[in-house]
C-alpha cells in the first residue's frame, strides 16, 4: 500500500511540474477571487442547452445559484473550456448547475467547498469516470470527502471538510488534461 500512495506522489508531482511549464504566465497575473470580475451571465443563459441532445433550459435571469456557477466556472477555468460543449469543464459545470442533488452555492462564502466538487467533477468527466474501476459514490448527493478515493480534513471556524488527497491508483483512470484549469492547478499543487 506504502509502494502505491508513493508512486501515485511521484506521478503527480511530474504532473505538476509539467503543467508548471505550460501553464500560461497570464494565470499567474489573475487571482481566483470572484468579486472583481464583472461577467454579464445573461449573454451565456443557453450554454447547457443542445437541442435535440438535452433536457436543460436556460438559466433564467432570477436563477442567482445558476449564474454564479456559471460565474465561477469562466473565471477559474476558460472561458472557451466553458462555452466549447465537449469540454469536461463545460460538462462539470453543467452537471452542477442542473444535475447535481446537492445544489451547492457558490455565494455567501462557500466557494471552497463548491470548488472542491467542481474540479473532482471535471476530473471525472476528463478522465473517463464511468468506466473506473471503483467510483463509489462519485456524482450523487454524498459530500465528496466521501468519493471512493478522496481524502478530506476538517478546517477553518466552522470546521469545513475539504480535499487534502486523491488517490486513484489502479482504477482504470485514463485520460489526459488538455487544458488545465487555475483551479486544477492550485487543487493538485496543494495536495503535495
Amino acid at each position: 500500500m506504502m509502494l502505491s500512495r508513493h508512486w501515485m506522489m511521484v506521478r503527480m508531482i511530474a504532473l505538476v511540474l509539467v503543467l508548471w511549464i505550460t501553464v500560461p504566465t497570464t494565470w499567474a497575473k489573475t487571482t481566483t477571487t470572484t468579486t472583481s470580475t464583472n461577467i454579464d451571465t445573461r449573454r451565456y443563459a443557453d450554454i447547457c442547452v443542445q437541442p435535440g441532445k438535452s433536457m436543460y433550459v436556460p438559466l433564467k435571469d432570477k436563477d442567482g445559484r445558476g449564474h454564479a456557477i456559471l460565474k465561477l466556472a469562466i473565471q477559474v477555468s476558460t472561458l472557451a473550456s466553458i462555452v466549447s460543449k465537449d469540454s469536461p469543464q463545460h460538462k462539470a459545470m453543467c452537471w452542477m448547475i442542473y444535475d447535481d442533488v446537492r445544489k451547492l452555492d457558490p455565494r455567501g462564502g462557500k466557494v471552497g467547498s463548491f470548488l472542491d466538487r467542481y474540479v473532482l467533477v471535471t476530473l471525472y468527466m476528463n478522465t473517463k469516470g464511468p468506466g473506473w474501476v471503483r467510483s463509489d459514490y462519485w456524482l450523487t448527493k454524498e459530500h465528496e470527502c466521501t468519493w471512493y478515493g478522496v481524502s478530506c480534513t476538517r478546517t477553518g471556524l466552522f470546521l469545513t471538510r475539504r480535499i487534502i488527497g486523491l488517490d486513484l491508483s489502479f482504477n482504470k483512470v485514463s485520460g489526459y488534461v488538455r487544458q488545465f484549469d487555475r483551479v486544477m492547478f492550485l487543487f493538485f499543487f496543494f495536495l503535495l
